[in-house]
């Protein structure tokens, strides 16, 4: 009974924390990423919004935040232009989302 959003948050707080570090891991889960963002529309920007939120939790990850959109990147989950389009400040993320949080 829970919806794609809350799937997404939880799965990317349980599997990665501070001792289980999301560059090193990344690989191993990203298809299960794939798969629930497919769920919905806006399913990419719900997984951007679970990785902003789940280094805003955990602040000692903060560091490695760069390095593991870079990993990303090179899965080739998030598309370029999809990057430059949020930092440009062009893609909003999704407001209507449990994940919404203004100052991520």
């Amino acid at each position: 009974m829970l919806t794609p959003d809350y799937k997404l948050y939880i799965l990317m707080c349980g599997i990665f924390s501070v001792k289980r570090s999301p560059i090193k891991h990344w690989s191993l889960y990203e298809s299960i990423f794939q798969e629930l963002s497919a769920e919905h529309k806006e399913g990419q920007k719900r997984v951007f919004q679970a990785i902003i939120l789940l280094f805003m939790r955990n602040p000692e990850l903060k560091p490695q935040a760069a390095t593991f959109m870079k990993v990303v990147y090179d899965a080739e989950f998030f598309s370029e232009s999809f990057l430059i389009d949020w930092y440009n400040k062009k893609l909003k993320m999704d407001k209507t989302c449990c994940m919404y949080n203004s100052k991520a």
